[in-house]
């Protein structure tokens, strides 16, 4: 799993969250949002901040959420500055979302 803050770990690892991801995947059949091909990142619409990490209506809520595929998420605004982008060379999810090494 990418951890891109550090005040968001524990989120992260937390049963709420891999239950909620899971949830989540599963309602969009685990394909990207966008183009239909295999997602990979579920990404917050909101970005997480250490004022709302502990807010269930921002981290929690399937409003706020969006299952994307790498090269969808890597051509968000954000990551044309190289903040969020992510590269990979192989993946695979488990039946559970998690992402598992290669």
């Amino acid at each position: 799993m990418i951890m891109s803050k550090e005040f968001a770990k524990s989120f992260y690892a937390s049963a709420r969250w891999k239950k909620c991801r899971a949830n989540y995947i599963t309602t969009v059949h685990g394909l990207c949002e966008r183009c239909r091909e295999p997602g990979l990142i579920l990404h917050h619409k909101i970005k997480l901040t250490p004022d709302n990490i502990h807010d269930a209506d921002v981290t929690l809520n399937f409003e706020n959420l969006e299952f994307v595929c790498l090269q969808c998420h890597n051509m968000d605004d954000d990551n044309e500055h190289g903040e969020h982008a992510v590269t990979y060379t192989k993946y695979r999810v488990s039946s559970d979302g998690e992402i598992l090494p290669p």
